[in-house]
């Protein structure tokens, strides 16, 4: 199984990164790419277009690329981030953006066709799981559950698993929370039972 585990807290052991390491030791076997992107420099989509028309990846070359690159590779993405006033924060969106890239060159021409499925560049199987913290209920954030998870369809993840920290509003709550592990090794348990533990 390969992990591609993308973190974005301006905290390295903030809730959302250690609710993400909880997941990845029930993963022990499997080949795993770690990024934390403020040690990146990177930009959002700038809209250019040119993955829609002549190229078939995100042209902008910047640290965001390897990890572009990766995800397409992966059998898994992990994505973990804090939610600020009411999403995620701003840098796990900008590289969220940047899965625009991820849709089929001849989106347009499908577009004008009348199609309302466009195809997708990633290959079919692909799990995302979005690993979510924040300081509210554990209901309070259902809208932002369906618009990402319709977001991560639409650009060829074949399952999305979202794994949701709530009434987390210090780094040290989450160390206390045997509920959250819990959901955690449910969810390693699935993944390997989805690609095989050493696939």
């Amino acid at each position: 199984m390969k992990i591609v585990c993308v973190t974005s807290s301006p905290r390295r052991d903030g809730n959302s990164a250690t609710l993400a390491g909880m997941l990845l030791e029930g993963l022990p076997d499997a080949e795993l790419r770690r990024y934390h992107l403020w040690d990146l420099q990177f930009q959002g989509c700038r809209g250019c277009m040119a993955c829609r028309k002549t190229s078939d990846a995100c042209v902008a070359r910047d640290d965001a690329t390897p990890v572009l690159e990766d995800i397409v590779r992966a059998d898994v993405t992990v994505l973990a981030a804090p939610i600020y006033l009411h999403a995620v924060n701003g840098e796990m969106k900008s590289l969220m953006d940047r899965f625009f890239s991820f849709m089929a060159t001849d989106h347009f021409k499908r577009l004008a066709a009348g199609e309302m499925y466009f195809p997708t560049r990633l290959s079919q199987g692909k799990t995302i799981v979005l690993v979510l913290a924040h300081g509210r209920p554990a209901d309070f954030y259902h809208f932002l559950d369906a618009s990402l998870r319709d977001i991560m369809l639409d650009k060829g993840f074949s399952e999305v698993e979202i794994l949701r920290g709530n009434l987390l509003n210090s780094a040290r709550d989450i160390h206390a929370r045997e509920d959250l592990r819990e959901k955690a090794r449910e969810l390693a348990a699935t993944l390997r039972a989805r690609y095989g533990a050493t696939a």
